[in-house]
């Protein structure tokens, strides 16, 4: 395990014609590790793609060596990009933890303000060596166009990042995008899997913000357009990034940036939906268990439920709006508790099923009546694996 800085190598200012703004770096070569110091650099390709040149990453974690028996990733392989500015290291901790706990062999994508990386460096290099060594952890600054204060505030520090994501990691054809308030409930590899009902006008994944229109946030409050009758949480996002690349997906974002900005009340969410209430085509639309959260279980009427959480366990479980932090919602912040208790290499799956459910038996609510949702996707696995870890 190594942890390696690096530099960026950026291209002096051009304006950008079709957006209509000015961005540029200081220098052609800037420290990767000064975030106040550093803008995003483009150039036009052609008559209408932007790119980013990055040299590389601020810190990569790979391991030096591979077990016999660990299966040979392709260069492409699973790719889950998150942002995580200011005070939201324990998230990130947790989330991590559940894609460990599942999966093997993602390559993780973190983009961080400078006082948060190098913390988080550490904590990487301290998990046990039996998961460090199946992933790869990319650290990066976070890249945002010149004078960006909006952007870099945009709702929360750092949260419209994944709208940069297809110019900063050119090299990646397809990743997933979580906020640092989500938990795996069960391997990345079936949320990866849901590209495949991708058609060819697909660029993007999305689920809908609720099932129930009655308790609808963007139906009763928001005032920008959005997609289709209920809008999109972009929590969880699936991004096929050659295709945003070949749709002009920053050139529209901007202008809908420019052209809605006093408007915005869930800052790069409320973008992405601009943008897909202007091509739905262009999105798909996935089931509820794939980000599973507090009002899927809070109302009390049978359409705000999520059926396939219900029936079979949640894939995802987020957080939204501090759902994991108080006492307000004691049944997601058991679970959240029953993964930060967990102790990686010392802790079986089934010592974390166990802490669930006994936490969720005093989590009394609305969503602690129907536990089964935040757990049946954990006894799955542990009835799969022949070997519980």
């Amino acid at each position: 395990m190594r942890c390696r800085r690096y530099e960026l190598q950026a291209f002096r200012g051009q304006t950008i014609r079709g957006a209509g703004v000015m961005m540029w770096s200081r220098s052609e070569v800037t420290p990767f590790y000064d975030l106040d110091t550093y803008e995003a650099a483009y150039r036009f390709i052609g008559k209408d793609k932007v790119t980013m040149k990055l040299r590389e990453e601020r810190f990569s974690f790979t391991s030096n060596h591979e077990t016999g028996d660990s299966k040979q990733v392709s260069p492409e392989g699973i790719h889950l990009a998150l942002a995580s500015c200011g005070e939201g290291l324990e998230e990130v901790k947790v989330l991590v933890k559940s894609v460990l706990l599942f999966s093997r062999h993602v390559t993780f994508h973190v983009f961080s303000d400078t006082p948060s990386q190098q913390p988080l460096c550490d904590h990487i290099k301290s998990l046990p060596e039996i998961y460090r060594k199946q992933f790869k952890f990319h650290v990066y600054n976070a890249t945002f166009p010149l004078g960006s204060y909006e952007w870099r505030n945009m709702f929360l520090p750092c949260s419209s990042q994944r709208l940069f994501l297809p110019y900063i990691i050119p090299n990646v054809t397809r990743l997933i995008y979580v906020d640092t308030d989500v938990i795996f409930l069960s391997p990345v590899d079936n949320l990866w899997g849901q590209f495949d009902h991708f058609n060819k006008s697909h660029i993007a994944a999305l689920v809908q913000e609720s099932e129930d229109i009655t308790y609808d946030w963007y139906k009763r409050i928001a005032k920008t357009p959005y997609y289709g009758k209920l809008g999109l949480n972009s929590g969880v996002m699936l991004m096929d990034l050659v295709r945003l690349r070949e749709h002009q997906w920053l050139e529209k974002i901007i202008n809908y940036f420019k052209e809605y900005l006093p408007k915005l009340l869930l800052g790069d969410q409320d973008l992405i939906n601009i943008y897909f209430y202007f091509e739905p085509e262009k999105v798909y639309v996935c089931s509820c268990e794939w980000n599973y959260r507090s009002h899927h279980c809070q109302y009390p009427t049978p359409r705000s439920r999520c059926p396939p959480a219900l029936k079979d366990g949640a894939h995802i479980l987020h957080g939204a709006g501090q759902r994991f932090q108080g006492l307000k919602y004691p049944a997601l912040k058991a679970v959240y508790t029953a993964f930060q208790s967990h102790r990686l290499g010392l802790d079986t799956k089934a010592d974390l099923l166990r802490s669930i459910k006994t936490r969720l038996k005093g989590a009394r609510s609305s969503c602690g009546s129907m536990p089964e949702a935040f757990y049946k996707r954990i006894e799955e696995q542990i009835n799969l694996s022949p070997i519980v870890h």
